[in-house]
């Protein structure tokens, strides 16, 4: 469902003096607090953005931790999701 429709079905309730479900409710409120996280992290610097992971790329990055190879991704297909393989993997083996 998009937040537009969201938005008028929660608009729509509120206008008519409609009572809301108890998962109308709860989805309500999970907004008001992503809303709020959002502005929380903006106001200390943070900016979101979205990648897209290469999988074939990732879990060559998974192997090469496993096998204590050094971080070098520039000599994969695609050396962000190298990296990120890279990382996931060292950091599952730290804990």
């Amino acid at each position: 469902m998009s937040r537009w429709l969201q938005r008028a079905i929660i608009t729509r309730h509120l206008k008519f003096g409609c009572v809301m479900s108890e998962q109308e409710k709860k989805r309500q409120d999970a907004l008001v607090r992503q809303r709020y996280y959002r502005e929380r992290q903006r106001a200390e610097g943070f900016k979101q953005s979205t990648i897209w992971i290469h999988g074939e790329a990732e879990a060559q990055g998974r192997l090469a931790a496993r096998e204590g190879k050094p971080l070098l991704p520039m000599q994969s297909h695609d050396p962000v999701s190298w990296a990120v393989g890279w990382v996931a993997e060292k950091l599952r083996t730290r804990q």
